[in-house]
């Protein structure tokens, strides 16, 4: 028993107040337990207690009635209105002030919030006791709110305006002390949304003012476009059921997006924005620097920036001219052009490219010049006694039967042009045996190719010959030899890094293909890279029988740094196989721009150096 009285001692002296203050023989000691909760009691020790008729807790709260009382305690219980600060004891005569400050224990109790079903901007009433100690009240999903924000306070209710940032769910509250006591309400909160209902017009164009119909609105934070172009002007009404936004000029066809301050996002229907079409590119290919090339399309007018392969940007207003209303687009191949596509830059959002254009392959070609023949007003001629350089540039190229291949540009002011390649001994004969010495060229034709036969070369190195038409500009010419490679296909096939492109050449090209015979392949390499392979396959997608050769496990072919053209032979197998089923030409990291037979029989395979990877 002496070990339970002296811990009750200690323990109520470890939570006390010690005072030792006397006036008359009336002495106040101390009181505790401190802090206290109201309604309980605390115990005043003292001398003399027995004449105290009053006790006075803060801010003035007197209590008469004492649950118990002696010279040496008064037992009496704390008021609900107490608050921190000095008690007092009074007596007849006099009276004593606590110099310690009586505190209390606050637990905080949430009873009721109300209302549960709401909206952004709606009032909550928190009641309970000693709810004036919350610190915060965090909504679903971490939306705080502090106590310096909430609408109202007293001891046993708190009212909180619903942020625009909360979302449906449960309310904890806090009392914000270093290890906090948390109180979460166990009826979740339905926080009410924005919704959508319509949108007044799915056709725009930049500059359209768009209303978009629903609920709720005043929720949204941003109304943002296709693009991740942010119109920072919208508007909604008072009612929060219109949405009011100017259509930017940036954006392009989609879906609006309307974020709301959750962090959620609603979508309104599709609509669809103006955008540039390109038609055709004229010419598309033996492109020369300077060529003037057309572009036909539909909304031209909007095309801010052309990006030609190469590097070169021609910006609106000084790069290129526009035509006929945005149908037509006339600008000159800058001289940094390259193979490549056109990229027509509408804005930030849009941007549409051409078909693959090629620039002329300078392999065959002998001459170039720009020799404008006019309306049948100039004439190009050939021959020992006329132009030197001219003459020099046939005559070193042409030793006997071939193609012979006119590149030119058309005058784009007419609607006809028209080409006369005849000998100079009369003026009519045509070349190549043309049944017609007058060819007419159509719109967009930028070359033509004639069978020199070995009649024709006498010609040229006895009187020669002249190249006569109208409204033609003559580029450039061509030559392949008939006991050269002979061209089976031309064009622009790009095999990137994805080996997702692909080409394929018809079995006909191969009717007179024969074992031991040659496919010459010619490309550029792509700079970027440090290996380039290709991979030709009959028609079936079966490798060539070389292919395994030099690759047994990928049968593919590696080409050397800085080369240009490869010559694969064919065996009889090979050939069975291309004449049945035609050629299939895949690879990487390279460009192929034409593939040419070497027609002769033969029986060993091509010991053409390989870089294989």
């Amino acid at each position: 028993m002496l070990i339970a009285l002296v811990a009750i001692g200690t323990m109520f002296a470890l939570n006390s107040c010690n005072d030792d203050d006397g006036v008359d023989g009336v002495a106040l000691h101390s009181f505790g337990p401190c802090p206290v909760l109201r309604g309980n009691t605390i115990k005043i020790i003292g001398s003399d207690l027995g004449k105290v008729n009053k006790v006075v807790f803060p801010d003035n709260v007197e209590v008469t009635q004492f649950q118990s009382q002696d010279d040496g305690t008064i037992v009496v219980e704390v008021p609900q209105e107490a608050v921190p600060g000095q008690i007092k004891i009074v007596f007849p005569g006099g009276e004593i002030v606590s110099k310690s400050k009586i505190t209390f224990e606050e637990p905080i109790t949430v009873d009721n919030v109300t209302p549960t079903d709401v909206k952004a901007g709606d009032i909550i009433t928190v009641t309970g006791d000693y709810v004036y100690n919350i610190a915060t009240a965090t909504f679903a999903d971490g939306v705080v709110v502090e106590a310096a924000d909430f609408v109202s306070v007293t001891r046993k209710e708190l009212k909180i305006e619903v942020p625009k940032a909360a979302v449906s769910g449960k309310i904890t509250f806090s009392d914000g002390v270093e290890v906090p006591t948390l109180i979460e309400y166990e009826t979740p909160l339905n926080v009410q949304s924005a919704s959508y209902l319509g949108i007044d017009k799915t056709a725009v164009d930049r500059g359209d003012v768009v209303t978009i119909g629903g609920t709720n609105f005043q929720l949204i934070e941003k109304v943002v476009y296709p693009g991740d172009i942010a119109d920072e002007t919208f508007s909604v009404n008072a009612e929060g059921t219109q949405i009011t936004t100017t259509v930017p000029e940036e954006t392009c066809s989609g879906v609006i997006t309307l974020h709301q301050f959750s962090g959620s996002t609603i979508t309104t229907d599709a609509f669809t924005f103006p955008t540039i079409e390109v038609e055709s590119v004229v010419p598309a290919s033996k492109i020369k620097a300077g060529d003037k090339l057309t572009v036909k399309g539909k909304l031209l007018d909007r095309v801010r920036s052309i990006h030609v392969p190469g590097g070169e940007v021609l910006n609106a207003g000084e790069g290129f001219t526009v035509l006929n209303s945005g149908e037509i687009i006339e600008f000159n191949a800058p001289a940094s052009m390259v193979d490549g596509k056109l990229t027509f830059v509408q804005n930030a959002n849009i941007s549409v490219e051409s078909e693959t254009l090629s620039m002329m392959k300078m392999g065959n070609v002998f001459w170039t010049g720009n020799f404008v023949i006019g309306n049948w007003d100039n004439n190009l001629e050939v021959s020992k006694d006329k132009d030197a350089a001219v003459w020099e540039a046939f005559s070193g190229a042409i030793k006997g039967a071939g193609k012979l291949t006119i590149n030119f540009h058309e005058d784009t002011n007419s609607t006809w042009w028209q080409i006369k390649p005849v000998y100079r001994s009369d003026w009519n004969t045509a070349l190549g045996g043309l049944s017609e010495n007058i060819v007419n060229m159509t719109e967009g034709q930028n070359s033509f190719t004639i069978n020199i036969s070995q009649a024709d070369v006498d010609m040229l190195y006895d009187q020669g010959w002249v190249f006569r038409g109208c409204y033609l500009t003559i580029q450039s010419m061509e030559w392949e030899s008939a006991d050269g490679p002979q061209t089976i296909w031309e064009g622009n096939l790009v095999l990137d890094g994805g080996w997702g492109n692909n080409t394929q050449i018809e079995a006909s090209k191969f009717a007179s293909l024969k074992e031991g015979s040659k496919i010459y392949f010619y490309y550029s390499l792509d700079e970027s890279s440090t290996y380039w392979q290709i991979k030709p396959m009959d028609g079936t997608w079966t490798p060539l029988s070389y292919n395994y050769i030099v690759d047994p496990q990928y049968q593919c072919i590696g080409m050397e740094t800085g080369s240009s053209e490869f010559a694969l032979e064919v065996t009889s197998a090979d050939v069975a196989a291309l004449q049945s089923s035609g050629m299939v030409i895949s690879g990487c990291y390279l460009t192929v721009t034409k593939v040419a037979i070497k027609y002769y029989g033969g029986h060993s395979l091509a010991s053409s150096r390989l870089v294989l990877r």
